[in-house]
């Protein structure tokens, strides 16, 4: 019988803060350690387009996702076509190996994509699940929830941002029943995983 495990996901948060989602950065839950869920809000529930977990509090995970965010060195899509699930790329970012982009080109392209920074900055949410066991416990359940989004057909899976995922649960590593509980709506993610 495997254990249990309760990520209880609170939000939404944005960067800036604004009425609908205060700023992630004065959250209580920024303060620990855990599982993010980066999100655009949908009338049917909210898209995730990534997931990731933090040693450190959620809070300063996710400042170094701004800072590489508001200096364009992140890929960046059409603010309107995304708040609307839609994923038109207007830069490929400088983080991907390939095309491999040197720095100075995307100092030297920052006039040209603030618009679209700026207008992300206030399209992405984020909810927080703290989670304060080690490291391979968070890595776990971020590769079980991308795991069980890719498993989606159509808009679901295809709005994942596909990253560098954590190994899932290997052979000598007993389950655990992942029980997941969030206060908004989200396309694709089941309330139970086995990670």
């Amino acid at each position: 019988m495997p254990g249990t495990l309760c990520l209880r996901f609170s939000g939404p948060y944005s960067w800036s803060g604004c009425a609908d989602a205060p700023s992630v950065f004065d959250s209580h839950e920024s303060q620990h350690r855990g599982v993010y869920l980066r999100t655009v809000a949908r009338p049917e529930g909210h898209l995730i387009y990534d997931v990731g977990q933090a040693g450190e509090p959620l809070g300063w995970r996710l400042l170094d996702e701004y800072r590489w965010h508001a200096a364009g060195m992140s890929r960046l899509y059409a603010p309107a076509e995304l708040s609307r699930g839609e994923k038109v790329l207007v830069w490929p970012g400088c983080r991907d190996p390939e095309p491999s982009r040197p720095i100075s080109h995307c100092v030297g392209e920052f006039p040209r994509l603030a618009h679209a920074i700026h207008g992300l900055t206030n399209v992405y949410r984020f909810l927080l699940a703290p989670l304060d066991g080690s490291s391979r416990l968070r890595e776990r359940a971020v590769a079980a929830i991308a795991a069980a989004l890719h498993g989606h057909d159509g808009h679901v899976r295809s709005f994942q941002e596909i990253g560098v995922l954590p190994p899932r649960r290997q052979m000598h590593e007993p389950p655990l029943d992942c029980r997941i509980s969030t206060t908004v709506p989200l396309q694709g993610l089941p309330e139970r995983l086995t990670i």
